[in-house]
């Protein structure tokens, strides 16, 4: 059994669903028992932080700390859902031209290092 981290209400603990590659879930410790289990939004954690009870297969295992690389891939997979499911028709003319700009920029970027 793994050691447990030390955790304090208010600190964040990742999930990741879909076998290691869903999107990342950021959430506060509301409780922490004194026996040690930890409450997590519908999470209930053992010490370790597996995930006490029945689990979804698809569904996440175990939490893990959430560092600052986990909050910052959050973050990115949180703007790449919202900026593929905008509805650009509802965008000014100089806001859609910017977006496209950038995103016309950063594909050449990428088709640069390919090569």
């Amino acid at each position: 059994m793994s050691e447990a981290p030390e955790l304090k209400v208010g600190d964040k603990i990742a999930f990741r669903a879909g076998y290691g590659t869903g999107q990342w879930q950021i959430v506060p410790v509301e409780r922490i028992t004194p026996k040690g289990f930890i409450k997590c939004g519908t999470y209930t954690l053992n010490p370790d932080l597996l995930i006490r009870g029945r689990r979804n297969a698809w569904g996440p295992y175990r939490g893990e700390i959430a560092t600052p690389e986990i909050i910052h891939e959050a973050k990115v997979q949180q703007a790449r859902s919202e900026i593929s499911i905008v509805n650009t028709s509802k965008l000014s003319d100089e806001a859609a031209m910017k977006i496209y700009n950038i995103i016309k920029e950063e594909h050449a970027k990428s088709e640069r290092t390919e090569e």
